[in-house]
């Protein structure tokens, strides 16, 4: 049995999870990402329904994919059940950024696949408006 917390990480590279037709789009999602952002810290892929990381890139072993990935879903979903309850006004959730001191997180949820996507990157290096376009452009993709 393979658990992904085992594996050590390998930096500056996109990493597949599994050699599964939803894997191989999750890494040309982030090969596009990182096309746009290539001082990226880190970004995933995570299927929701299957509670699985598709794929990562990292630059170092100190930014961590599968400590967030969970931490995020939750996140996403409770912001989805709020809309969905009229708790918090407004349509569907498009987005969520995080501002931190240094870096920002950006998530970009993909409702049709049941996946999201996250990226993070030093505020000095990147804007939100940026880091959107980037995002919005790498999960817009046909299918491949």
């Amino acid at each position: 049995m393979r658990f992904p917390f085992f594996n050590r990480l390998q930096p500056k590279q996109i990493v597949p999870a599994a050699s599964t037709t939803a894997a191989r789009r999750a890494e040309q999602m982030l090969a596009t990402v990182l096309a746009g952002l290539p001082e990226l810290l880190l970004g995933y892929v995570f299927d929701l329904q299957g509670n699985a990381l598709l794929a990562s890139y990292t630059v170092s072993s100190e930014f961590n994919p599968h400590q967030l990935t969970v931490r995020n879903a939750r996140l996403l979903q409770t912001v989805q059940q709020a809309v969905a309850t009229g708790a918090w006004p407004g349509g569907p959730c498009t987005d969520l950024t995080v501002m931190l001191d240094e870096h920002m997180h950006y998530l970009r949820p993909l409702p049709e696949l049941g996946w999201y996507c996250f990226a993070a990157v030093r505020l000095a290096d990147a804007n939100m408006g940026m880091v959107k376009e980037v995002l919005r452009r790498a999960t817009a993709q046909p299918d491949v």
